[in-house]
């Protein structure tokens, strides 16, 4: 790989906005000259995180490090220097020059060819689905007809078509200068591992709608790719309703989170993000005006992800499909929340229906209203745990019920959270605290019991209070402050 000229290094860091660069990574408010935000490398409760404009430097008194925007892209993103000063080059729309002279692909750093294959992927199936001359009426009607999304919304997100005839895409990319190594790394294609002429490995994504995954900076880094009726049948995956590229140095899942590029940006701060299951319930709900709209990208909502979200608010609204697998997600998701401050609250849609099928047949002015009603972490735990109608049963029976919350409870860390968790679980399962919280302690008694003892002394000698980080159970006004508005 080719040196980048200093005089180049040097132009960049005198043109690169710090403040914007650290906004990529956590929400920035200005206090006089500096800017403060959440550490961006750790969570926390107070903003640590200073970046002063005027010399184009940033602090973390959390972890004690600093330095110039390399050096933040550095040790967020884990890259070496020459990748660093790539990404806010890319970052800045700034031309890089090289001692060689040129700017070939030999030149670019292993992870920028992978970003920038990424991207004329992405603008490829853009194309083709376009002007696909066999399939392209038809993928647009799919999308406008079956699916009831304008042509705007697909512009707007990059939607594609992987054609069923894949045999442009690879030579295609090898003419452009790109290496079989990187080719193989970007998860794109199936027998890269027991096939080495890559002219004849298969697109994975072949006669599938493409949605592009973004990472938070708005970089193409993976692919989700939804099944049709023309997907061939000699794919693999024939089966699956939704293919995801495979884990690749760019796309990580417990990391990322989809449509946070612009759902960061096109919120208020007073707005809470609203996480749904899927790509399409995010990018239904934006286009109907609800600017948080988000989705977890893989199986389960992870601590990272959550640590992500809580770098730009407190305030996070699950939107999750009324089905019992979205119900078991909820409750998941939940005490990781807690664990990171965050004030969650839940929202069910009559009918049982998913947001993006109600959205797709019902006006957008009711999201207000809907937000509105959502329902605190413990009324949303207690409700889901204790039937309809069991306000009768006896009181042992009703603690009995109420057993499956104390893991999730016990899981909040903070002795000061779980105390507010039990507080509000009591009062909407008509239980008195005292009772709640002795119930509480008899689970916790009974746990420890049967825990073996090495592993009692050793979490004995180890135990630290844990840290209350902020958030958490804020049930002052039985709601949010604000909520979205539909647009």
């Amino acid at each position: 790989m080719a040196r980048i000229s200093r005089k180049s290094i040097d132009d960049l860091r005198q043109r690169a906005d710090i403040v914007a660069l650290a906004g990529d990574y956590t929400q920035m408010k200005q206090r006089g000259r500096d800017w403060w935000g959440l550490s961006p490398f750790k969570s926390e409760k107070s903003p640590s995180f200073k970046v002063n404009p005027e010399t184009g430097l940033w602090y973390c008194f959390s972890t004690q490090q600093g330095g110039d925007a390399f050096k933040l892209v550095m040790n967020r993103e884990g890259l070496d220097f020459p990748e660093s000063i790539e990404r806010v080059a890319t970052r800045f729309g700034f031309k890089l020059e090289y001692e060689s002279g040129g700017d070939g692909k030999s030149e670019k750093s292993f992870r920028g060819q992978l970003l920038e294959i990424h991207e004329l992927v992405a603008d490829y199936w853009r194309r083709c689905f376009l002007e696909d001359p066999v399939h392209g009426e038809w993928i647009r009607d799919y999308w406008t007809q079956k699916r009831k999304f304008t042509l705007e919304v697909a512009d707007s997100f990059g939607i594609g078509f992987a054609p069923v005839d894949d045999s442009k895409l690879i030579p295609g990319l090898i003419k452009k200068g790109y290496t079989r190594e990187a080719l193989a790394q970007t998860g794109l294609f199936f027998g890269v591992d027991r096939v080495p002429d890559p002219l004849r490995w298969r697109c994975r994504f072949r006669g599938r709608l493409i949605i592009p995954i973004r990472d938070i900076q708005g970089r193409v880094i993976a692919f989700t790719a939804r099944t049709l009726d023309i997907t061939p049948q000699d794919d693999p995956s024939r089966e699956a309703k939704y293919v995801n590229s495979p884990e690749t140095e760019l796309f990580k899942k417990s990391r990322t989170v989809f449509n946070i590029d612009r759902a960061r940006m096109t919120r208020k701060d007073t707005e809470p993000f609203v996480l749904v299951e899927g790509q399409l319930d995010a990018i239904r709900c934006h286009s109907a005006g609800i600017p948080g709209a988000i989705a977890a990208q893989g199986t389960a909502v992870t601590e990272e992800h959550m640590q992500q979200l809580r770098r730009f608010t407190q305030r996070l609204l699950v939107f999750l499909d009324a089905d019992a697998a979205g119900q078991k997600a909820a409750l998941r998701l939940l005490p990781i929340g807690l664990r990171e401050g965050l004030d969650i609250r839940f929202l069910s849609l009559p009918g049982g229906k998913d947001p993006d099928e109600y959205f797709s047949t019902t006006d957008a002015s009711q999201w207000a209203a809907l937000a509105a009603g959502a329902r605190s972490a413990m009324q949303f735990c207690v409700q889901s745990l204790v039937p309809e109608g069991s306000a009768s049963l006896p009181l042992a029976r009703r603690l009995t019920l109420l057993e499956a919350l104390f893991p999730i409870v016990e899981q909040a860390g903070a002795e000061e959270i779980v105390r507010e968790a039990l507080n509000e679980a009591a009062r909407h399962a008509g239980i008195g605290i005292r009772e709640m919280h002795m119930a509480y302690e008899r689970h916790r008694a009974q746990t420890m019991a049967q825990r073996p003892a090495a592993q009692l002394a050793g979490a004995d000698q180890t135990s630290e209070q844990p840290v209350v980080k902020g958030g958490g159970l804020d049930n002052a006004g039985g709601g949010f402050d604000t909520v979205p508005s539909a647009a």
